[in-house]
């Protein structure tokens, strides 16, 4: 498709209208336009300003960063502006992507039930091109223990609850409209349903929903596109390394096959990467993370390094690879207490941790980045770990100073119990590393649907109850209280932290067990996830 052609296709569907508000900044500056839209009526300015003090909250500079005024941004949001301008702005790539999915036929071999349909296209247009750079990668040696067909599967399926996701409440809001119009066969609900899920399998009818949403249509294009380039990145990485991680990691070598992948095993960073549990047929596993792991690795250093210097209860470290960008680390599972004397142990090397965690100066060691494996707390995510602190922005204000004075205290790590969460009848959630007990109420409603499988669903929230992680020991089935063992707690703290300043000397010379950390990547939590 030719430039001229390409953006006589934008103008004609207006899929300019997914621009970002930047990207239209941007056009009518190269342009050289400084705008020609009527002033936004009572109501749509009335929207506007909502939106930009949400966006104010979460990011106070947004217009200045741009250098835009209120007024400038309401006129570059206009509809009234020329096409032609804006359809030079649209990222040629995304457009490609779309008009090539738009026209694949989505019969794979894929799973294509209820919502899937609509985004099908997308998803055999990404697994296709997934299957070509899988059958270039792997070699005869690789194929039997780490099957083609299975990283494929995996990723596709990855991919189409995420597009699924993406797409709900606008084909939730499509099916309504669908049933107001009188377009839906079938004389129940469950019927009209079945009928509105034939229709997302038109070819026909997709392309008009796609039209009247752009936003979405380019979000689900440009989703496929970082999905592709993570499911080629993992697969190439881990063929390529195969031969080493054997060395590196021996019980896989006589694991067997790839049984399966676990994937998204934690939040998403780097353009939707997230974290990644290979699990082979004989039970072992192995992590993968998209990540730069040497953090990790110095960690696991100091931590033997401590317990060389005589700490009473040495903590388990694991064998980790960094490879720079990403790494592979063993798997640490959840495994349960078999005496009262483990379950000391394990809350007295917790205290050592807190004091450890607390003079590094983390944070974020929440409920899901332990895990209990025995008498061993694992600490399985440090990106906390080196974490920069921020002055109050108001110094005046007696909230912003309270805050400052509690993150240069131990609670400012997330191991003790607090509520972190807070709700307006004084409730919370608590999602510590030593707490986390699972059946809390979530102190706010989260999304739901109601009428599922008939053409009647809508949106509803509801209260739900917070399931828990595995940071805590359990004894005989049962979960034990935290506050039980208070006492191991502040001895393994007040041991830890008399140690490090024993060895204080020792721990900052040049070639002392801090010093690798300094050209670490470490992660900064601007707000809370």
């Amino acid at each position: 498709m030719g430039s001229q052609d390409l953006q006589a296709k934008v103008i004609e569907h207006e899929w300019y209208s997914a621009l970002t508000a930047e990207e239209r900044l941007r056009a009518f500056s190269c342009n050289g336009t400084a705008g020609v839209a009527d002033s936004p009526s009572p109501d749509r300015a009335a929207r506007l300003g909502q939106w930009l003090e949400k966006r104010r909250i979460l990011r106070p500079t947004y217009l200045a960063d741009m250098n835009c005024s209120d007024t400038e941004l309401s006129r570059i949001l206009a509809t009234a502006y020329e096409p032609d301008v804006l359809a030079q702005a649209i990222p040629s790539d995304w457009l490609y992507r779309l008009s090539e999915a738009a026209t694949f036929d989505p019969s794979t071999e894929l799973e294509l039930i209820d919502f899937a349909s609509f985004v099908a296209p997308f998803v055999g247009w990404a697994a296709e091109k997934l299957d070509a750079r899988l059958a270039a990668l792997a070699t005869e040696a690789t194929r039997f223990v780490i099957p083609v067909s299975l990283l494929k599967h995996s990723f596709a399926d990855k991919l189409k609850g995420k597009l699924v996701w993406m797409s709900y409440r606008v084909l939730v809001l499509e099916l309504n409209v669908a049933r107001l119009q009188g377009r839906l066969e079938g004389a129940s609900p469950q019927q009209r349903y079945c009928s509105f899920v034939k229709l997302l399998g038109d070819s026909g009818f997709r392309s008009e929903l796609l039209r009247e949403y752009p936003v979405l249509a380019r979000q689900l294009s440009e989703y496929a596109a970082m999905w592709l380039e993570e499911a080629s990145e993992f697969a190439e990485r881990l063929y390529s390394d195969w031969n080493e991680l054997k060395k590196r990691f021996p019980e896989i070598a006589q694991a067997g096959e790839i049984e399966t992948l676990s994937l998204e095993q934690g939040d998403s960073h780097r353009r939707g990467r997230s974290v990644t549990i290979v699990n082979f047929k004989s039970g072992t596993r192995i992590v993968y993370k998209p990540r730069s792991m040497s953090l990790d690795v110095h960690f696991q250093q100091l931590l033997a390094w401590l317990n060389g210097q005589g700490i009473s209860l040495p903590f388990r470290t694991i064998s980790i690879w960094d490879r720079g960008a990403y790494g592979w680390s063993e798997f640490v599972p959840f495994a349960p207490c078999s005496t009262v004397e483990e379950i000391r142990r394990f809350y007295k090397r917790q205290g050592g941790y807190l004091a450890l965690l607390y003079v590094l100066e983390a944070t974020d060691f929440h409920a899901h980045n332990l895990i209990a494996c025995c008498e061993h707390p694992m600490l399985v995510d440090l990106e906390g770990l080196l974490h920069p602190r921020y002055k109050p922005a108001d110094p005046s204000s007696a909230a912003q100073l309270g805050n400052w004075a509690m993150g240069k205290s131990v609670i400012r790590v997330g191991l003790l119990p607090r509520n972190s969460r807070s709700s307006p009848d004084g409730g919370g959630l608590d999602l510590s590393g030593l707490g986390g007990e699972p059946g809390q109420a979530y102190p706010m409603r989260v999304p739901s649907w109601e009428g599922i499988g008939t053409d009647e669903m809508r949106y509803t929230e509801e209260s739900r109850l917070y399931s828990g992680g595995e940071n805590r020991p359990k004894l005989g089935g049962e979960h034990v209280q935290t506050s039980d063992y208070a006492k191991e707690i502040v001895e393994g703290f007040a041991e830890m932290y008399r140690l490090l300043k024993q060895h204080g000397s020792s721990l900052l010379e040049a070639s002392g067990p801090l010093a690798p950390f300094a050209s670490d990547e470490t992660r900064v939590l601007m707000r809370g996830t």
